[in-house]
């Protein structure tokens, strides 16, 4: 991560396609996800054409410092371009006419027709035709200590810096010139003084052109026949057009100016076949992008309306434009300058990981709009030869650097940085990796990844070389990037990690791995406190030891992967091995950056218990049986409580009286003989009504009603009789009252179906109170099975199953809550959270130009942004996105990630209004089917459940499966839902995709 762009540059969106197939290839190119058909590093050359099927591979070197390699961009075929378009010039075959000169009649038609085709990315933004305000910065000679770093860090620094390894070269490295490998050698650059500014190389304000504008000069060169040939326009590009556009200062947003400049100098030595292509350059800008357009027309009107001068028409240019790149630097030597020379030290101010991270959120905070952060970093990455092993620091080069910082990033550069040992001590050096020419621009490839897709699309790359990228950042979403990582080491893997970190030993294997890291010592200073000498807590360096399993593991099996999507995405057998090693290279930086953050949370505790605690802690099996079973809130309980109303027709009756009363037989005998009797009035009333009016003939239909209601109250007075002898045999088979003071009572199924079929053919008055009866009688069997405490953790899980079997039994309406119950019963793991101190750093210090440009509307409140908060759930949240570093608060996604992945939903929300005909249709069937295929997948807030979880215990048979995956074992996934399938069938939701199940999504760990 060496460092993004020096000034803001505006966004730009890849051409509006001009046809069906410019437009398939330009969809592809707006998913920059990484997720199914696009190139994460790709997407912002340019999209591919469907003639293009040649491809060159290119990788920057890898270096001491972190360099992730990208691909290069596709080699047009440009030998069926030329036939076709030379064969509509001319009739004839490309094979026999080559493509019409600059001057002939059809030039200007062949090349229109080419640059119909160029579907490159493009700057859409507002052309920009001045250069960006430079940034002034104080010349410093040697590093320093960032002001803001608290001082027993600043030592840390300084012992870091001073390295046991020998003065010299740390390691040699390989750097990527335009023509091939050239090694940089040691020994011609060790005793080198710098370049000298304003003698040797000098700074100025560049211009670049996007991939598009390339391509449009690329297109126009073809026609020049001296140039056919793509390695000549190549070195015309590079050698003589940019020298010429460097060298124009403010006026070098004019591609016509550079080309007179450059047919001048052509004329000079001599160079016929640069005239002419000065020439084809100027007749396409002149009668393809100066001739008047109605956009053009239409920004005259616009101005003459404003009463302002309209615009030239070389400022309503499209195909030839030139952009500011901000300030750079240019050889001024008139000799040139030779590989192997050193430019100068790269240095700056050096912040320790943790708090180089705070100063980039205080930024982001004053400009949370920023598409680009506006810095000059490197990262620095201590030699694994060391001694003290290998470690990372953070080089702030913006305000306090050398002339080193100030060059540009280019996709085909021409410089390197390479850190040496110089007196003992580590030094970055800005190396030279070919011959640059007098007027030609110095230049490097940051090799820099970014999480953030926003801040990929807005760095457009002007670097004008054939090779761009589009970009200067790599995507850290990209296929490379992800592949295995999300198959191999999702959420649930990685949370199963921290657990596992917590109740393993740590074995000889572990440390062994952790020294293979880097191909060196990563441990002994990664894994030590600030002081260096303490060790870390042992389920850190257990949790270091585990994720480089996974690092290695997925070393060897990205390769495959990528050869897997094909030459499509341009992998192949020479560059899938460089990739995976720039991905490893990328993922332990991230893990030393993951485990400086978290010793420095650890140092802020205040109890030395917290200081050495692990984020997570096991539950016992005491704590699992009062979770499951014993507890006052237990999940048996909260299940119970919440399915209380839907077990009782009358969830009013039923809340009136709690579960388990002593008197609730006698209520119900109560209740009953109140209904009888209010029945026989009701009968008798009738009867007396319809005698006083009818005499003693009372109509049929009357008196048959008041029959009915004769029977009704008849029926009545028995159901009171069975109450009263269920009331009799409750107390006999309790035999008193239980412990607590409750009366306990057997489950009476006969009796049950007695009284619902007599509340049946009494009618609708007596439906409600049997059924309520029915209900009592099922809750106080479960109340018995509660008063029944288990003695072990596996007990209660055996009795959280049977009461889910037991409530799924009462019907549809209880099926959500015997899933919680059933879920809960299966799962093996059950943790919590360490009661860690959450604390506010102390405040960063940013320079005045960062406080005086701050772009957020709201000003209140900024200067509390300069202290950060850590939450006390950041370690846990940090180590489960171990592979990010830039998210603020880590913890916060937790509470969207862990749910129904780590944290089963509350029983109460299964028991919600309507809730009961939405599960057992579509959703329980989704949800089955979810967690088969994608059980590491959050559960959608647009679903019944809610995931308060006021107990915060964590814990999952989903979690379970990726703790036996790791370990090799065996997964019970697959059983447990197949069991809920079986006791409650699911109807088929039809819906397509990729099975994964746990034994596939987990690299075949899996049983």
């Amino acid at each position: 991560q060496p460092r993004p762009p020096r000034q803001p540059r505006e966004t730009h969106e890849p051409r509006e396609p001009r046809g069906p197939r410019q437009a398939k290839y330009a969809a592809l190119a707006e998913d920059a996800d990484g997720d199914e058909e696009a190139d994460g590093y790709a997407d912002f050359y340019d999209s591919p054409s469907p003639r293009q099927t040649k491809r060159v591979k290119r990788a920057p070197p890898p270096t001491t410092m972190s360099t992730v390699p990208v691909l290069e961009p596709e080699v047009e075929d440009e030998d069926e371009d030329m036939m076709l378009v030379a064969a509509e010039a001319g009739g004839q075959s490309g094979k026999e006419r080559a493509l019409p000169a600059p001057g002939e009649p059809a030039f200007l038609r062949s090349l229109q027709r080419l640059l119909d085709r160029n579907n490159g990315a493009y700057w859409q933004n507002e052309w920009r035709r001045a250069p960006y305000t430079r940034r002034p910065y104080e010349v410093i000679d040697d590093f320093r200590i960032g002001a803001d770093v608290p001082e027993e860090y600043g030592k840390a620094i300084r012992r870091k810096m001073c390295t046991t390894v020998p003065d010299g070269r740390v390691q040699d490295v390989q750097a990527m010139a335009f023509d091939g490998h050239e090694t940089i050698q040691s020994e011609l650059i060790l005793k080198q003084n710098p370049l000298v500014p304003g003698v040797d190389i000098e700074e100025r304000d560049l211009w670049g052109m996007d991939c598009y504008t390339v391509r449009a000069v690329n297109e126009t060169l073809r026609h020049v026949p001296a140039l056919k040939e793509r390695p000549d326009r190549e070195f015309f590009i590079e050698h003589w057009l940019m020298p010429a556009v460097n060298g124009l200062n403010d006026e070098g947003w004019d591609m016509m100016k550079a080309v007179e400049v450059l047919r001048a100098r052509a004329q000079q030595e001599e160079k016929p076949s640069y005239v002419e292509a000065a020439k084809a350059l100027s007749i396409a800008i002149q009668n393809l992008d100066e001739r008047k357009t109605l956009s053009m027309r239409e920004a005259e009107a616009v101005a003459r309306m404003e009463d302002a001068a309209p615009p030239s028409p070389a400022e309503m240019r499209t195909h030839f434009r030139l952009h500011p790149k901000g300030v750079g630097v240019v050889c001024i030597r008139k000799e040139g300058i030779e590989p192997n020379t050193v430019v100068a030290p790269y240095i700056g101010e050096l912040y320790p990981p943790w708090r180089w991270f705070e100063r980039q959120d205080a930024i982001k905070k004053r400009n949370p709009l920023a598409e680009l952060p506006d810095f000059y970093n490197i990262c620095l990455e201590c030699p694994k030869q060391d001694e003290h092993g290998y470690d990372t620091l953070f080089v702030e080069a913006a305000y306090k650097t050398t002339i080193a910082s100030r060059l540009s990033h280019s996709c085909t550069p021409n410089c390197q940085t390479v850190v040496v040992v110089k007196n003992g001590k580590l030094c970055i050096w800005m190396v030279t990796t070919k011959r640059v020419e007098y007027g030609e621009e110095m230049c490097w490839d940051y090799a820099c990844v970014t999480e953030s897709e926003r801040e990929f699309r807005a760095a457009i790359c002007l670097c004008s070389t054939p090779f761009c990228r589009g970009s200067f950042l790599s995507y850290a979403n990209s296929h490379s990037f992800m592949d295995v990582m999300s198959r191999d080491h999702d959420f649930l893997d990685r949370n199963a990690l921290v657990l596992r970190a917590v109740m393993e030993d740590i074995t000889e294997e572990d440390r062994k791995r952790i020294e293979r890291a880097k191909g060196g010592l990563f441990g002994r200073s990664v894994l030590t406190h600030v002081d260096g000498t303490t060790e870390s807590p042992k389920w850190l360096i257990k949790w270091a030891a585990l994720v480089m399993e996974f690092v290695d593991q997925e070393t060897q099996l990205l390769p495959q992967a990528l050869l897997a999507r094909g030459a499509a995405f341009g992998y192949n057998e020479s560059n899938v091995a460089v990739e995976a090693a720039g991905v490893r290279e990328t993922r332990i930086q991230n893990l030393a950056i993951t485990i400086d953050k978290v010793k420095y949370f650890l140092a802020q505790q205040k109890s030395e218990e917290n200081k050495v605690a692990p984020p997570l802690v096991l539950l016992t099996d005491d704590e699992i049986k009062e979770h499951l079973w014993n507890g006052q809130s237990s999940i048996a309980r909260r299940v119970l409580d919440a399915a209380q109303p839907s077990i009782c027709p009358s969830s009013k009756k039923a809340r009136d009286i709690p579960i388990g009363s002593a008197g609730v037989q006698e209520e119900l005998v109560k209740r009953k003989a109140a209904e009888a009797a209010s029945v026989a009035v009701a009968a008798a009333v009738a009867t007396e009504k319809a005698t006083a009016a009818n005499g003693a003939s009372p109509p049929p239909k009357k008196v048959a009603a008041a029959a009915a209601l004769q029977a009704e109250a008849e029926a009545a007075a028995a159901a009171v009789a069975e109450a009263e002898a269920a009331a009799v045999a409750a107390g006999a088979g309790a035999g008193g009252e239980g412990e607590g003071g409750h009366a306990t009572a057997p489950l009476r199924t006969d009796a049950v179906a007695s009284s619902s079929n007599a509340a049946d053919g009494a009618g609708d008055r007596f439906t409600s109170i049997d059924k309520y009866a029915v209900g009592r009688t099922a809750l106080k069997e479960f109340e018995t099975m509660l008063k029944t405490p288990c003695a072990t953790a596996d007990e209660a899980r055996e009795k959280l199953t049977l009461l889910s079997k037991k409530l799924r039994a009462l019907g549809p309406q209880h099926a959500a809550g015997a899933d919680v119950a059933a879920l809960n019963a299966a799962t093996v793991y059950f943790f919590t959270v360490a009661k860690y101190d959450g604390f506010i750093s102390p405040e960063v210090i940013l320079e005045q130009e960062i406080i005086e440009n701050t772009s957020r509307s709201d000003k209140k409140g900024l200067d509390k942004a300069l202290a950060k908060r850590y939450q006390i759930n950041f370690i846990w949240g940090q180590l489960s996105a171990w592979f990010k570093q830039t998210v603020y608060d880590p913890s916060a996604s937790l509470s969207a990630e862990r749910r129904g992945t780590l944290s089963l939903p509350d029983p109460e929300s299964a028991y919600g209004s309507g809730t009961t005909m939405r599960y057992v249709g579509r959703e329980r069937a989704e949800l089955m089917q979810n967690l088969r295929l994608y059980p590491e997948k959050y559960w959608p807030t647009s679903t019944m459940w809610s995931f308060r979880n006021p107990d915060k215990v964590y814990g999952s048979p989903m979690l379970d499966d990726a703790m036996f995956a790791g370990r090799g074992e065996a997964n019970r996934l697959t059983d447990l839902l197949d069991e809920l399938v079986a006791v409650a069938p699911v109807r088929n939701t039809q819906r397509q995709a990729k099975p994964k199940a746990a034994s596939q999504r987990r690299g075949g760990r899996g049983g």
